[in-house]
C-alpha cells in the first residue's frame, strides 16, 4: 500500500484540512420480553432477559476499549441496564433523551384480543410494508411524526460539540430512522434494515453532521448470525403466540 510522509494535512502547505469525525456507537438494547402469560407487557416497564444480559455483556467486551466521553440512553430501563452494563468500569456520567424513545403503539393490550392472523399481520408487516408518514404503528404514533421527533433529537445531539466519542443505546425502529437520515432514506427504507438485540453500528460524523456508516447491526453474541432468518416482529409474533397456549 503506497506511503507518504504526511501524517495528515496539517503537514501539507497550501491544503484544506480534512475533516475531523466524531464517531457514534449506536447499540438497540439487549432481548426483553414482552408477553408474559400470552399477554402484552407495558413496553415501558420491558426488562432484559437472561439473553439480553448476555448479549449486552458481549458487546461490552468488544467496545472495553472504546474512549467513550459521553452516554446516552432513552431512560427506559432497557437501554439504561443495556448502556450500564456496556460502560462497565468507566467513570462516565450517561444522560437521557426521552425523545429517542421507540415509535409508540396504541394500547397494547387491545392486542390480546387480535385473531392469530390479524396479530401476525399487524406484528409481521409493521416495517415490511410500503410505509407512508400517515401511516400508524400498531395503531399508535404515525411514522411521519415518529421520524420528526427522532430525528430532531438526534442532529439536537450533533450539534453539541463537547464530545468525541459517544454510546447511544436506544431502540430498534429509533435505530432504523436514524440510520436512514444519515443515508438520506426515506420511511421505505426502515423495512430494509435490521437491528438485532444489543447490536452494534457505528456513525463517523464531520463538523457539518454529514455521516459516514461504518458498522450496521453487528453483534458479537453471533457474529454471523447463525439461525436467524426472522426479522424482529417476526420473532415477536412466535413469541405471543408460544406464550399464550
Amino acid at each position: 500500500m503506497p506511503t507518504n510522509n504526511y501524517q495528515d494535512t496539517s503537514e501539507m502547505p497550501d491544503v484544506q484540512p480534512l475533516p475531523q469525525r466524531r464517531r457514534i456507537v449506536l447499540m438497540r438494547h439487549g432481548e426483553v420480553n414482552y408477553f408474559q402469560d400470552g399477554q402484552p407487557v407495558a413496553p415501558d416497564l420491558a426488562q432484559l432477559t437472561e439473553d439480553g444480559h448476555t448479549q449486552a455483556q458481549a458487546a461490552a467486551q468488544t467496545l472495553i476499549d472504546v474512549p467513550f466521553d459521553a452516554a446516552i440512553s432513552t431512560g427506559l430501563v432497557r437501554t439504561d441496564n443495556t448502556l450500564r452494563i456496556v460502560l462497565g468500569q468507566r467513570n462516565l456520567a450517561s444522560q437521557t433523551v426521552p425523545d429517542l424513545q421507540e415509535i409508540r403503539a396504541d394500547n397494547i393490550g387491545h392486542m390480546a384480543n387480535l385473531s392469530p392472523q390479524e396479530m401476525r399481520t399487524m406484528l409481521t408487516q409493521a416495517f415490511t410494508r410500503s410505509i407512508q408518514p400517515d401511516d400508524h404503528f400498531l395503531l399508535g404514533e404515525t411514522f411521519g411524526v415518529f421520524r420528526e421527533r427522532i430525528v430532531a433529537a438526534f442532529r439536537a445531539i450533533l450539534t453539541d460539540s463537547t464530545w468525541r466519542c459517544l454510546l447511544l443505546v436506544a431502540h430498534g425502529a429509533t435505530n432504523r430512522v436514524i440510520l436512514a437520515d444519515v443515508f438520506g432514506a426515506q420511511l421505505d427504507f426502515l423495512g430494509h434494515i435490521e437491528q438485532d438485540a444489543a447490536c452494534i453500528n457505528i456513525i463517523d460524523v464531520d463538523e457539518h453532521g454529514y455521516g459516514i456508516l461504518r458498522l450496521l447491526n453487528y453483534t458479537p453474541y453471533n457474529p454471523i448470525k447463525t439461525g436467524l432468518s426472522l426479522t424482529t416482529m417476526e420473532r415477536y409474533f412466535l413469541a405471543a403466540q408460544s406464550k399464550g397456549r
